[in-house]
């Protein structure tokens, strides 16, 4: 036996019956004038090739001297005639049909072929793959088809067994030259027992006996091969792979590129060739999952706004199933049901179908997540030690620049964690869902992919039948971070309906009074302000007896920003008084962060006192909130300011070289000077800014000197007159010095000497 018999052979499982039924029909057509010529109809991957190799292999090894085989190839090409098919069969016998005696026909090619008959005796079987690609593509003309069809009949040297994907109109229109002319035979899906037989002789082919000893310990999870490869050998051939491999991973990435590869036989081979009624209930039962009544598609179809009557549905379904692509479901539950279930015979083709026409916004295929939560029913344990391992790998992936490959991680994480979800540790699960997964995602720059999954962590909570407190928890952070997004892309309306969402879930919880704050925030930017006032007073509402810091400092957010708000509409006097009620409330917290609150609500009251012109009671408010907080740079500025006003220089230098000290932020000190001391210059304050920028180089030295360059060489320019020093700058540092003098609308700018050479 040659190696390849050898593998078919011993890899033939599950189609005994059906094998022995064909060479029962074989051996009866050797006795008998009639012939019964046989459809095999199986989905891509069921093993339909397997069935002709394995039937030519039991020909010749039994009736060998009663059948000469000729089997074509799995996709055969050069037959557009029904003479190129006699040709095809005489080549196939081993036989050369020169150019002169295919120039002459069908009949002479016939008659060669009926001519080996009778000098071997033996019958002529012919097994074609893809029949139905012959029948109804190649050899498309009618009247050669019913000539084939009288030799099949009335001649009894030819016998055909082909295959087919589904039953094809030539078979199934009464119209038809063939309609009900072969006999048909279904290849079901494998069993879970057919599988694991199929592996194990894998595994011996392969000289894995460790292999068969983890079958036979229940080792090797064979009801998740199963459920992803839907009983289709093929698939289980991919899997077997799996099974000997460590990095299961690698199956997501794999299987989805095996599934692209099935894209030209699926699309073009059978959606583009349905009736748009047909195609239109056939996407139906995908949105179902592959399964459901004639009413459950109707009712689909209904609520998508189709108009479309039951008979119609029923009609498009009676169709479908004689085409071989839906079958009634025979479980002893469905017996019960008045109406029968019929579900897509191809298992593989409703993977493929989802992945790529009705994923319904999800970011997975639901099917490699069922693999997976059923591979690791047994062992969770072993899921976390995969997600913990690949979170490692994307840290080092994306710190060596390798965006591409730490966002493959980032979406195998995710299948990873969403199987957990239906182990004991869902809320190990949940954070991986609702934390890492999007935060790997938006660092990979897939925003899209993080929206996507946080609207699947929505759909597997929302849907359960009852939602567990953490179901709700990883919602309630699910609606918050996508109102992140939105405020982001600056989608505000959006925004605050994932905050309102968020917050009517009703939780006692940090992130529900964080929703309720950014929602504040994102009215008071569509001038909602009175909106924005009335939620953070329900923020204060809802959650101001809380103990819990986090929950307090949103609290104290929230006065704040009310307190901001109210400064924005001029009600200054309600704006202090808020301010006052923030101090009042935390003014002896230990929090640092509470403390810094605090410190920012006396800043502003000082700001709101200052625009009163209560000058001295701003002061106050100023020296209170440094107290709270002496690393606010702002404060320092804001009395300092004051201080100028009130012809108090002197002090007002000081209280600026204080914050120079006090403050460790540079970058800050930079941003706060900055804005400051354009101010300053604008309102003729140059000595004083002058003094300012030479305390600020003399304590932080170069670094500041560096990044304020031009505000000091502008300021030096101003308080002195001498314009001559900045001709001799570089011509970047010149035209920003230039940008600070115009914008002082001080005195006349030399051109740039060093630029006119």
């Amino acid at each position: 036996m040659a190696a390849d018999e050898k593998i078919i052979v011993e890899t033939f499982v599950g189609r005994e019956k059906i094998l022995e039924h064909i060479l029962g029909q074989l051996r009866a057509s050797t006795r008998s004038r009639s012939t019964n010529h046989i459809l095999i109809i199986g989905p891509r991957g069921s093993g339909k090739t397997h069935m002709l190799r394995m039937i030519k292999y039991k020909v010749q090894m039994q009736m060998g001297d009663l059948f000469s085989v000729a089997i074509f190839d799995e996709e055969e090409r050069g037959i557009c005639s029904l003479a190129d098919f006699y040709a095809h069969i005489l080549i196939k016998l081993g036989e050369q049909p020169d150019i002169s005696l295919r120039e002459k026909g069908e009949n002479v090619l016939l008659q060669t072929i009926n001519d080996i008959h009778k000098k071997t005796g033996k019958k002529i079987l012919v097994l074609v793959d893809n029949l139905n690609y012959i029948i109804s593509r190649y050899i498309d003309d009618e009247i050669e088809l019913g000539r084939f069809r009288d030799l099949l009949m009335n001649e009894n040297f030819l016998v055909l067994i082909g295959t087919a994907a589904e039953e094809f109109r030539d078979i199934t229109d009464y119209e038809r030259v063939f309609f009900n002319f072969f006999e048909n035979i279904h290849l079901d899906e494998f069993t879970d027992n057919e599988f694991e037989m199929f592996i194990s002789r894998w595994a011996e082919i392969d000289g894995d006996p460790s292999l068969r000893e983890k079958l036979k310990n229940g080792m090797v999870n064979i009801r998740a091969i199963t459920t992803l490869s839907g009983g289709t050998p093929r698939i289980a051939m991919f899997l077997y792979e799996i099974i000997t491999e460590t990095q299961l991973e690698n199956v997501i990435a794999e299987f989805e590129k095996l599934l692209e590869n099935f894209t030209t036989f699926y699309r073009d081979g059978i959606i583009l060739n349905l009736p748009p009624r047909e195609e239109m209930v056939l996407d139906a039962f995908m949105n179902l999952g592959g399964a459901g009544t004639s009413s459950d598609i109707c009712r689909n179809l209904q609520n998508q706004g189709k108009k479309i009557a039951l008979n119609n549905v029923t009609d498009a379904v009676s169709r479908l199933r004689n085409r071989g692509m839906l079958r009634a479901r025979e479980f002893e539950e469905m017996r019960q049901r008045k109406e029968t279930t019929y579900e897509v015979r191809d298992k593989l083709f409703v993977i493929w179908y989802e992945m790529r026409y009705n994923s319904k916004g999800r970011s997975k295929n639901r099917h490699i997540v069922e693999f997976l939560r059923e591979w690791y029913k047994q062992t969770p344990t072993d899921l976390i030690d995969e997600l913990k391992n690949m979170k490692v790998a994307f840290s080092e992936h994306l710190g060596k620049g390798e965006r591409e490959t730490a966002h493959a991680i980032a979406v195998r994480t995710s299948y990873f964690a969403e199987a957990l979800m239906a182990t004991p540790m869902q809320e190990i699960a949940l954070n991986y869902m609702v934390e890492e997964v999007p935060k790997m995602l938006k660092e990979t720059e897939d925003t899209e992919g993080a929206r996507r999954q946080l609207m699947d962590v929505i759909k597997e909570c929302e849907t359960r039948e009852k939602m567990s407190h953490n179901d709700k928890v990883a919602c309630l952070k699910s609606y918050y971070k996508l109102g992140i997004i939105a405020s982001r892309e600056k989608v505000y309306d959006e925004a605050i309906k994932y905050y309102d969402r968020a917050i009517n879930l009703n939780l006692k919880h940090e992130v529900t009074a964080m929703a309720m704050f950014n929602k504040g925030n994102r009215l008071g930017a569509l001038n909602r302000n009175e909106e924005a006032i009335a939620n953070y007073d329900e923020v204060v509402k809802r959650f101001g007896t809380a103990t819990e810091p986090s929950l307090l400092e949103q609290v104290a957010m929230a006065m704040f920003n009310k307190g901001v708000t109210l400064g924005a509409l001029n009600r200054n006097e309600e704006a202090i008084a808020n301010y006052d009620e923030v101090v009042k409330r935390f003014g002896t917290a230990t929090e640092p962060s509470l403390l810094e609150k605090v410190a920012k609500a006396m800043i502003n009251k000082g700001n709101r006192l200052s625009k009163l012109l209560r000058y001295e009671e701003a002061l106050a408010a100023y020296d209170k909130g440094l107290g709270f907080d002496h690393n606010s740079f702002q404060g320092y500025i804001r009395k300092a300011d004051i201080l100028i006003r009130l012809n108090r220089s002197e002090e007002a230098v000081g209280t600026v070289a204080l914050g120079l000290r006090n403050v460790a932020d540079m970058d800050e000190i930079v941003s706060q000077l900055t804005t400051a001391i354009k101010q300053w210059l604008q309102s003729q304050y140059f000595t004083f800014t002058r003094e300012v920028c030479e305390i600020a180089v003399k304590i932080h030295g170069e670094e500041i000197t560096k990044r304020l360059r031009p505000l000091i060489f502008a300021t030096n320019a101003l308080a002195t007159g001498d314009y001559l020093q900045i001709e001799k700058l570089d011509s970047a540092t010149f035209e920003a010095v230039k940008l600070i003098l115009e914008e002082v609308k001080s005195k006349p700018v030399p051109e740039n000497k060093i630029d006119s050479k």
